[in-house]
């Protein structure tokens, strides 16, 4: 169970990269995210309800994560990342369900730019 966990609160592992582990995860949730809605056509709506669920399971996830831990903010957790990046591109995708994908670009770079 430890590793289930391990593996939702740093993303299948980004959060472990050596380097900007916060902007690797943004990047590879705005790729995941344009699957979803631009390949598998992924209603916004349902991906936002997803969203929400993983939020909710990611506060007791995160708690279970640090509780052992002297640092309460790893920077190994980037789940929060995760959530960060899509509430803005699914609420996009809500206002103009059907139009082209490049403003999940500039999301992703507006996101990463003022997280500096």
């Amino acid at each position: 169970m430890n590793k289930i966990n391990f593996l939702f609160v740093t993303l299948f592992g980004i959060g472990k990269l050596k380097k900007i582990p916060g902007s690797y995860a943004s990047l590879a949730t705005t790729i995941f995210l344009f699957f979803l809605f631009h390949i598998l056509k992924f209603s916004p709506n349902v991906v936002l309800i997803f969203v929400i669920i993983v939020f909710l399971v990611s506060l007791y996830s995160i708690n279970i994560f640090v509780k052992n831990l002297d640092n309460k903010d790893p920077k190994e957790v980037v789940i929060d990342e995760f959530i960060g990046q899509s509430i803005p591109i699914c609420l996009y995708e809500i206002a103009h369900e059907g139009t082209k994908e490049i403003p999940q670009v500039l999301t992703f770079l507006f996101y990463n730019v003022y997280s500096i």
